[in-house]
């Protein structure tokens, strides 16, 4: 009896064992997981953070499924199109019957999806698809994310600019002129927003903001915007496909600036932009969730380290040419072992299976602190009504990144900080705006013993004086002292009587103004006398025409005003009638006039008069802005002595045709002979303007 009773029990036993391993071989979790592995996106970063969701899913497999789980993974191509995204979702639950859907890149894409399947009561874990606008105010009750959102990225790269601007730059932020440039999407329109608002608040100058289509074949009127706004910074987010065209497009049509800063997508995949524009990718700037192989292993949770190297050896088996590992496969990784580790585990031992129900309450529980995940960050979803971003990550942020000889340094925040950021461009860059230095230049004129005598009357008696190349050379004095005489003589209206003039080591006295021009000295007058029956863009088109002894084009001449009169604020009304124009404008045309003759020296003369003070601050600035960008070298007469000194390196003084004194700013307002003679009462107030000269 006793035989029969254990006999029993046993085959009790054996059957529940062999049901339960029947029951748990049977139990799985069907996931959809959508990238786009065709198309441009696929090659903009979609492919590489679907490898990071696959190595994820595998290795949780290998290890036995999750919480007796198998994951079964059912993949499928967006093809880089929002309506495919659409209509494989769709298929996806209703032919497939997946439980949930997984991934995503574009916000493109998810703003309809997520709609639709929260609509239809199915999970979406996004593992990319930063904008905004994918939950701000959508009230999606069974959407979440984990990655940090689009207009954080906007916000980050402003807090960066506005945190080294005054020392790396020189520029104090209100002052910075910022240009936002984004493709028109949901992901572009959402970063570019966080840019603007965030470039508002600290006060800094947005000179354009502006979309184009990621599908554009040409952006080049994009770039001619640009350069005619000259900014310190671009802000720029894209594709690998636009972003790639601009950059190309950018370098072709000489668009300069002191720093470009990307934003994640194109700009995340180190490999496909230096594959794409080479050694000028150097540099650039990329705000993105850290890569997870630059975290220190000490600031993350016990355990995720060896997650990390397991990750980035699955990556280089799959693609063994990889020379940068991408943040977009840890990215993918990283969001999506989330999911499988702490979510997905929660729903099934706290909520009971894997219900819409049972993810959305294990979703809204997960509370893991910083350093909990794999890209640093911890995790935290708000609860229902207490935000307007539902299912969006409030732990969650950016770090600010740059390239530099293919590998990526964290530049930003600085507790992060793996290399000094190098701002602004260095000279090597085809986009660097460079700002010439003192210490780099060499002389350019040389000017010894020059004497000119009218009949009896000594104009200019034995001036000597040299510039550097890059050099702004301010020339002072009082009415009468000599100053526009050696302005014609130095431009070969008048011959010198004695005296040497060395221009780039050739001798220019006793040449005449055309042969001079052509050299590659250009000058401005007192009085503008343009041709009054020439629109304003052909004043300066004759100009550089002539002016460059007709050795270039009819079409280059055109070309080269074009740009000239961009660089003084004209191009907007180059096809006006010069009647249109005001003193201020006339004075802009002058200088333009002389800029596409293309001078290495430029003669401006009395450049301020008859402006008002704003007027003159622009003036000084264009000047100013004319060498650091042109790389040109100015001597500059002028009577407004409180704008020159903030503008001029150096200041010459004449008196009665005879050089009194030479000095930096600061110096020649405190010489006593300078004072006397020219300076008087208004010496303590030009003063103050020349300390920011030294």
């Amino acid at each position: 009896m006793n035989f029969l009773k254990f006999f029993k029990i046993l085959l009790t036993s054996v059957f529940f064992t062999i049901f339960s391993f029947v029951a748990n071989a049977d139990k799985e979790i069907k996931i959809g997981v959508i990238f786009d592995y065709t198309g441009p996106l696929a090659g903009g970063g979609s492919d590489l953070q679907a490898l990071g969701v696959k190595i994820v899913i595998d290795h949780f497999n290998k290890q036995g499924g999750v919480e007796g789980y198998k994951i079964n993974a059912v993949y499928a191509d967006a093809q880089s199109k929002p309506e495919v995204a659409i209509n494989e979702a769709t298929r996806l639950v209703e032919q497939e019957k997946v439980d949930m859907l997984l991934g995503f890149y574009s916000s493109a894409q998810c703003v309809p999806v997520s709609a639709k399947l929260n609509a239809m009561k199915k999970f979406m874990w996004i593992t990319t698809c930063i904008s905004p606008a994918v939950l701000k105010d959508r009230n999606l009750k069974y959407v979440f994310r984990p990655q940090v959102h689009g207009g954080k990225f906007g916000e980050y790269s402003v807090d960066f600019l506005n945190g080294t601007s005054k020392e790396k730059l020189g520029i104090d932020p209100k002052k910075l002129k910022v240009a936002i440039i984004h493709e028109d999407g949901p992901y572009g329109s959402g970063v570019a927003g966080g840019n603007e608002a965030q470039a508002k608040k600290y006060g800094m100058n947005i000179v354009l903001k502006e979309g184009y289509s990621a599908t554009a074949p040409d952006l080049s009127s994009l770039v001619t915007k640009l350069k005619r706004k000259r900014p310190d910074v671009i802000l720029h987010t894209g594709y690998n496909p636009d972003i790639t065209l601009f950059l190309r497009q950018a370098k072709e049509q000489g668009l300069k600036f002191k720093a470009l800063i990307g934003h994640g997508a194109g700009y995340g995949v180190a490999d496909k932009l230096f594959d794409a524009i080479g050694s000028d990718a150097n540099f650039i700037y990329n705000v993105d969730p850290v890569s997870i192989w630059l975290l220190n292993p000490s600031s993350i949770a016990k355990g995720l380290p060896e997650v990390t190297k397991m990750i980035g050896d699955e990556y280089m088996k799959a693609k063994p040419d990889t020379k940068t590992k991408s943040a977009h496969v840890g990215m993918g990784a990283s969001n999506s072992y989330v999911f499988f580790s702490d979510v997905l585990p929660r729903a099934i031992k706290k909520y009971g299976g894997i219900d819409t129900e049972s993810l959305r309450k294990a979703a809204l529980d997960t509370n893991i602190p910083a350093g909990g995940t794999l890209l640093g960050y911890g995790v935290k979803f708000p609860k229902e009504g207490a935000s307007n971003m539902m299912g969006q990550n409030q732990m969650a942020s950016p770090v600010v990144m740059q390239y530099i000889d293919r590998k990526i340094k964290i530049s930003w925040p600085k507790n992060l900080q793996t290399a000094d950021p190098v701002l602004p461009l260095p000279k090597s860059s085809p986009y660097a705006k460079w700002i010439l230095e003192c210490k780099r230049r060499k002389t350019m004129l040389t000017v010894k013993n020059l004497t000119k005598v009218f009949g009896g009357f000594t104009a200019v008696s034995s001036v000597d004086f040299s510039v550097e190349k890059g050099e702004i050379l301010g020339l002072i004095g009082p009415n009468g002292s000599g100053k526009s005489t050696i302005f014609n003589m130095l431009s070969g209206v008048h011959f010198p009587t004695t005296g040497s003039i060395n221009f780039n080591n050739q001798e220019l006295s006793g040449l005449y103004p055309h042969v001079i021009c052509n050299m590659g000295i250009g000058r401005t007058f007192q009085i503008p006398r343009p041709f009054k029956r020439l629109s304003i863009l052909e004043n300066a088109a004759l100009a550089g025409y002539f002016g460059n002894n007709q050795q270039i084009s009819k079409s280059k001449a055109w070309s080269n005003a074009e740009e000239a009169l961009d660089l003084v604020g004209l191009s907007d009304i180059s096809y006006d009638s010069i009647a249109t124009l005001g003193a201020a404008g006339l004075k802009k045309l002058e200088l333009a006039k002389a800029l596409a003759t293309k001078p290495n020296l430029l003669l401006a003369d009395e450049s301020l008069g008859g402006l008002d003070h704003s007027e003159m601050d622009q003036a000084a600035q264009m000047l100013k802005n004319i060498r650091d960008e042109l790389d040109i070298t100015i001597i500059w007469v002028e009577h407004i002595m409180g704008v020159l000194m903030k503008v001029v390196d150096r200041v010459m003084v004449l008196d009665s045709g005879k050089k009194i004194a030479e000095g930096s700013p600061i110096e020649i307002t405190k010489n006593k002979q300078v004072i006397e003679v020219y300076l008087g009462s208004d010496a303590e107030e030009i003063s103050e303007a020349a300390k920011g000269k030294g």
